[in-house]
């Protein structure tokens, strides 16, 4: 029997975690509108049994050591944090070490990755933020005033219940097993620097597919679009690319923002680009430049690929870059089948590439790359996989976070 979907888990840890809520509420109503429902019953029966309540109270009570109020209430919730327990184990959680799948990693994330990310989202984060909300500003609080031990331990096993069952809510990611590199449909790319794209038109076939350098002047020298033609080949052949989003930016690429429009000589390198890779891989292109009417380049009967632009407004700026592809089409087919996405990590700036990865890491989008200063060798030999998730993400931002505070304090001594 395989895991039910995030849903049907939301719902069983929603009711799962109701029943100690309610085994409060019963519980307070019997202790405080015991009279009142007495009331209810005619006089003598009411009066009798009204005495015997008082009698029940200044007898019987204080003989105990230790008060009854809320053990109900305990009990249902040390069950819940039981069997919460159990199902954050059979959801893949494992006991202590320090792996992406052991519970230790889950609870450090929980907050961030779960609870603030589910309250934004969803009506189940907003369930966890009501119980959280009561039972640590009200129960909690009026527990220890009270210095009732019932209501203490019951308090605390919810507040644990409802962290193991979010646990089973999200299952532990699997290990991730050797895999070959996924071919998709969509392919992101950000466009380099265009500096020696003009080497295009002096190398063969053969010479962009293996990322060989090309003769400049007697010098062998790199060039900057071999590696999105490296990437199209891979994700073509025996594969689904059927679409490039190629992010180009004000600085490098165009000659205005609004409208967005490609400084002329950056056209006519790419429209060369084009040329050659359609005949290369026996495939149409449909290019559609920003502003401009959509060209069509085909060199035989293949399928076609449609070439679409992002406008970059900033190229060293993460944030507005990430709200660039955000505002994108890009996003839309995230939401739609985020593994048929793929960025490629090569060309473009670090903070494009950094921006395109926080990108690649929702759902099961992928990301990929170009190996460094390595020529000459097949595409399955040059590209590698970089796929990431929220928990190498915690990384990524811990390494961000001390490398913005080594600048700051070396711009204090400076």
């Amino acid at each position: 029997m395989g895991m039910p979907g995030r849903t049907a888990r939301k719902l069983v840890s929603s009711l799962l975690l109701l029943t100690p809520a309610v085994a409060m509420f019963l519980e307070n109503a019997a202790l405080m509108e015991m009279e009142s429902f007495f009331k209810w019953l005619p006089e003598d029966i009411a009066t009798h049994l009204i005495e015997v309540e008082y009698w029940v109270v200044d007898h019987i009570r204080p003989a105990t050591s230790l008060p009854t109020d809320y053990v109900v209430f305990l009990m249902a919730s040390l069950i819940v944090f039981l069997i919460s327990f159990g199902l954050a184990l059979f959801a893949g959680w494992k006991l202590g070490g320090s792996r992406r799948d052991s519970l230790g990693v889950f609870f450090s994330t929980f907050l961030s990755r779960y609870f603030i990310g589910e309250l934004a989202v969803s009506a189940y984060g907003l369930f966890l933020f009501v119980l959280f909300a009561v039972i640590l500003t009200a129960w909690l609080p009026d527990a220890i005033k009270m210095g009732n031990p019932w209501f203490v331990l019951g308090t605390v096993f919810y507040f644990l219940s409802i962290i193991f069952a979010t646990a089973f809510a999200y299952p532990a990611p699997k290990k991730k097993e050797k895999m070959d590199h996924p071919k998709t449909r969509y392919l992101v790319y950000g466009l380099s620097f265009p500096s020696n794209w003009d080497l295009v038109n002096n190398a063969s076939c053969e010479d962009m597919r293996r990322n060989r350098k090309i003769n400049a002047n007697g010098k062998e020298a790199p060039v900057s679009l071999f590696p999105l033609y490296v990437s199209m080949h891979y994700h073509f052949k025996d594969g689904p690319l059927e679409s490039l989003y190629l992010l180009v930016t004000k600085e490098a690429h165009l000659a205005s923002l609004d409208p967005p429009k490609l400084k002329t000589e950056v056209k006519d390198l790419l429209l060369l680009f084009f040329e050659k890779a359609s005949k290369c891989l026996d495939v149409r292109f449909l290019v559609r430049w920003p502003s401009e009417d959509e060209e069509k380049i085909e060199s035989g009967p293949g399928r076609t690929i449609t070439v679409n632009f992002v406008p970059i407004r900033d190229s060293n700026d993460v944030r507005m870059i990430f709200q660039d592809i955000r505002g994108s089409r890009i996003a839309e087919l995230i939401k739609e089948n985020s593994g048929d996405v793929t960025f490629h990590l090569t060309g473009g700036t670090a903070p494009m590439s950094i921006a395109m990865m926080l990108h690649a890491i929702k759902g099961d989008a992928h990301a990929e790359y170009a190996r460094q200063r390595v020529f000459d060798v097949e595409p399955n030999d040059l590209l590698v996989s970089v796929d990431m998730d929220v928990f190498d993400l915690e990384d990524l931002v811990r390494e961000l976070r001390d490398y913005f505070e080594r600048q700051y304090e070396k711009g204090e001594k400076d």
